[in-house]
């Protein structure tokens, strides 16, 4: 792929702080915020082994889905680089599930590729690539609610 001209030329602070505050929009549990604000109208969004999702509508819907089963989402810049247009990120990510009587923090090392272009002038994720185990996630909601199924 040839490397959009307009984010090829970040510095690794502008990548920071683009980084901060697309970390920091995920962190409402608000999918439309985020989504609308961080992603291109065209964006792909590849979670692990789940489908992948293509456009803003999809990837809205799938945040949607996931954001009411938590109370919290955090994430952490563990460490990251930037080889343009992509940013290689790894995050330390704490979670607190939706309704946990303990309100248990729970926290998954992930890792994700963000590739940026500018969309209206702003600079947004095209495509999302994210790793990570949900499972100790899993493990709390069967803990928690005995296998019942989480509302949201």
């Amino acid at each position: 792929m040839i490397s959009d001209p307009t984010v090829s030329n970040l510095t690794r602070e502008d990548i920071e702080k683009w980084l901060l505050g697309f970390h920091a929009a995920s962190k409402t549990l608000d999918a439309d915020h985020w989504v609308n604000n961080y992603f291109t109208t065209d964006c792909t969004l590849q979670y692990g082994n789940m489908p992948i999702q293509r456009g803003l509508d999809s990837t809205r819907k799938y945040f949607a889905g996931a954001f009411p089963k938590f109370s919290k989402m955090e994430h952490e810049i563990v460490y990251f680089d930037y080889l343009a247009p992509r940013i290689y990120q790894k995050a330390a990510i704490r979670y607190i599930i939706e309704g946990d009587s303990e309100d248990q923090e729970i926290e998954i090392p992930g890792f994700g590729m963000f590739e940026l272009k500018k969309e209206m002038d702003e600079i947004k994720c095209c495509v999302a690539e994210v790793y990570l185990d949900p499972s100790p996630l899993a493990e709390r909601v069967k803990e928690q609610f005995d296998g019942h199924k989480l509302t949201g």
